[in-house]
């Protein structure tokens, strides 16, 4: 099988910086980022950015690090840029022009700082000797806007050079480092109700709570499904998957929350996804083969590295294991939220672009657990697949899944069959869905939503609203047939209904021709 191509390539932070400000210059628009507006991945570039180009100062970096808050910080160190480098603004705004100068200055910094440290050196000869230096000569040169006497530049050019360029960066340009992300020691910082974690990049105040910690996270899903949709079906989502997708995200959590407190231990992402309780499985680790599947170099980085590998471990539950422990039972778990240094390492985790993706994918492959599987088969003859095929109904499902998946689960047939007793409530128990259009369709979702707001469904009622708010907006389709999963996913799943229920077996073009049909 051919290597899975990584979401996102780049191998280190400042390039993960820069690749995601590029991502930012493609907007059509005046102003990219502004003073106070929710973008906290995007501020983190930004601010990442002008730290690595001296501006620490202006920044508070000692104190706030990267904390993705377009505050007072910010403004002063994007003002100071801006004056320094001859622009317009006040700070508050990242346009297009300030944000190329900005990417510019990076990318010409190495060569800067090793001219800079020649010089200081007397070791410009060795530095611009052979084609190699050549080249470094004359990138010097056109950055500079000045003209050398011949190839390699004397000590007054390279000064004249030094001086034209170095007033465009901020005080600390020789020393702030983005590239020394790795490092695993971190600050910790202890106050009555809360920590204060940090490494060189960021920091976070965690809250305290009985044993362990929380945050509700900084990262939403659904800043980074907008920011990354080209992205997202250039890797195989479709406009249908993500459509669907986006009300779940919002009724749950941050990309980057985490919960230690709890009888979970520890509880991670935006499904919340948990070691699991007792000596339980848990669906966390499902989630961290993933990642380590889909991107190794991540796992390494946030897990790896700290002795953190998967026992016994499936696509939905399993069980992690710490320097080849296995942590099945609950005093294992217990390391996890002894101190807050396990949950700043996964709340970092959930800062990283390659660590998002594969929460959004992963995800979306929870319907599996649900749509055509055995596992829940209502009034034990049909498949939900067969019966719900609306974007608007497999979002209701879905968020239905993740909070309460035993719900939609084997033993939940039965007395807790939902979607039978909506089934039998809506007449269309003894009917063939192959025969049904939009209308059936929504009585059947009409009768099932009464029946979930009354159960143990937490915020069963208001969950749907949000969704159903989707729905009246346009941005769910209510119509039969109109969720379209790419055909791998559909071909995936256990596609083997029976034929005696008056139904074939529905693949990937069977589904097309019915809607088809139906359109």
């Amino acid at each position: 099988m051919a290597k899975k191509e990584p979401f996102f390539t780049e191998p280190t932070l400042a390039m993960q910086i820069q690749a995601s400000l590029q991502e930012l210059l493609k907007k059509q628009t005046d102003v990219l980022l502004q003073k106070g507006e929710d973008h906290p991945g995007a501020v983190r570039s930004l601010q990442g950015l002008l730290h690595g180009l001296g501006y620490s100062n202006e920044l508070k970096w000692e104190a706030y690090r990267a904390d993705g808050d377009y505050g007072g910080g910010t403004t002063t160190a994007l003002q100071a840029f801006q004056r320094a480098n001859g622009l317009p603004g006040d700070g508050t705004q990242l346009d297009p022009l300030t944000l190329q100068k900005l990417l510019d200055r990076y990318a010409l910094l190495p060569l800067l700082r090793e001219v800079k440290k020649a010089r200081e050196s007397n070791q410009l000869a060795a530095l611009f000797a052979g084609p190699a230096g050549a080249n470094k000569a004359a990138q010097l040169q056109k950055a500079a806007g000045i003209s050398f006497a011949a190839s390699v530049p004397t000590t007054s050019e390279t000064d004249q050079a030094l001086a034209a360029l170095e007033p465009g960066y901020g005080k600390d340009w020789q020393t702030s480092n983005l590239e020394d992300d790795s490092t695993p020691d971190l600050t910790v910082e202890t106050q009555s109700n809360r920590y204060i974690v940090g490494d060189a990049w960021v920091r976070v105040k965690f809250n305290r709570k009985d044993k362990g910690v929380w945050t509700i996270g900084s990262d939403t899903p659904l800043a980074f499904i907008q920011a990354n949709t080209e992205k997202l079906m250039a890797s195989g989502l479709t406009e249908s998957d993500i459509r669907v997708i986006t009300p779940v995200s919002a009724n749950e959590g941050n990309l980057n929350a985490i919960n230690s407190w709890d009888n979970c231990y520890l509880t991670f992402g935006m499904f919340q996804w948990t070691l699991g309780v007792g000596s339980g499985k848990g669906e966390l680790p499902a989630l961290l083969l993933r990642i380590k599947n889909d991107e190794p170099e991540a796992f390494q980085q946030y897990f790896g590295q700290y002795g953190i590998d998967l026992v016994d471990t499936n696509k939905t539950t399993g069980y992690l294991s710490l320097n080849g422990e296995k942590i099945s039972s609950s005093a294992a778990k217990e390391k996890f939220r002894k101190g807050p240094e396990w949950a700043f390492r996964f709340w970092r985790a959930g800062l990283d672009d390659r660590v998002k993706f594969v929460q959004i994918a992963h995800a979306l492959d929870r319907i599996n657990s649900f749509w055509h599987s055995d596992d829940y088969r209502p009034l034990n003859k049909f498949y939900i697949s067969d019966l719900v095929t609306s974007e608007y109904g497999i979002c209701l499902l879905l968020d239905h899944h993740v909070n309460r998946p035993g719900h939609l689960a084997s033993y939940a047939i039965g007395k807790k069959d939902i979607i039978g007793q909506a089934l039998k409530q809506a007449g269309l128990a003894n009917t063939s869905p192959a025969s049904w259009g939009t209308t059936e369709e929504n009585q059947l979702l009409a009768a099932y939503l009464p029946l979930r707001a009354a159960s143990s469904m937490t915020h069963g009622r208001e969950r749907a609203a949000k969704i159903k708010n989707y729905l009246d907006k346009g941005r769910l389709s209510g119509e039969r047939f109109s969720y379209q999963p790419a055909p791998a996913a559909v071909q995936s799943r256990s596609l083997d209904a029976p034929a005696e229920a008056g139904y074939g077996p529905i693949n990937f073009s069977e589904y097309t021709r019915r809607k088809r049909v139906r359109d």
